[in-house]
C-alpha cells in the first residue's frame, strides 16, 4: 500500500492497484481507477449524466495524479458512450483548469469531449478494444 497525504490532510492510497482519494472533509474514499501497469494505462469508468462537468463538456481529471504517474503514461476512460484511450501529455497540454477547489490533490484539469473523440477506441470483431481508423 501506498499512501500519501497532501498539505491540506487530503489522502491519496494505491492499494493492490487501485488509486483513491480521501479528502479532509469527507468521510469515505472516492475511487479514482485502477492502473494497468501492463499496458501502461490508468482505467476509470464514469457515467457521463453523472459525472460530465457541463460548463467544460468534459471529464476532470486528478491533476496530482497525472503529473506524478510513473506506472501508466494514458488514461483508458469508459464511459457509455464509448472508451477513449488519451495519453497523458494531452489532457496536460490541452486540458483547462476551472477556478474552484486547487489545493493539494483537489486540483482538477478538465479535458473537453471534442479532445476525447479524437482518442475513442472501438471493439473489432474479436471483440477486443482497438483504436478508430
Amino acid at each position: 500500500m501506498k499512501r500519501v497525504i497532501d498539505e491540506f490532510d487530503n489522502e491519496l492510497r494505491v492499494v493492490n492497484n487501485r488509486i483513491s482519494l480521501k479528502f479532509k472533509d469527507e468521510k469515505y474514499p472516492r475511487g479514482v481507477g485502477v492502473i494497468n501497469e501492463r499496458n501502461g494505462f490508468l482505467f476509470i469508468s464514469r457515467i457521463r449524466a453523472k459525472h460530465l462537468h457541463k460548463k467544460m463538456n468534459g471529464y476532470g481529471f486528478n491533476h496530482m495524479i497525472l503529473k506524478q504517474a510513473t506506472k501508466f503514461d494514458k488514461i483508458k476512460l469508459s464511459d457509455d458512450f464509448g472508451t477513449y484511450l488519451i495519453p497523458i501529455s494531452v489532457i496536460l497540454e490541452q486540458g483547462k483548469f476551472l477556478h474552484f477547489k486547487k489545493q493539494g490533490f483537489e486540483l482538477q484539469i478538465f479535458l473537453h469531449l471534442d479532445v476525447m473523440r479524437k482518442y475513442n477506441m472501438y471493439k473489432n470483431e474479436d471483440n477486443n478494444i482497438v483504436p478508430k481508423v
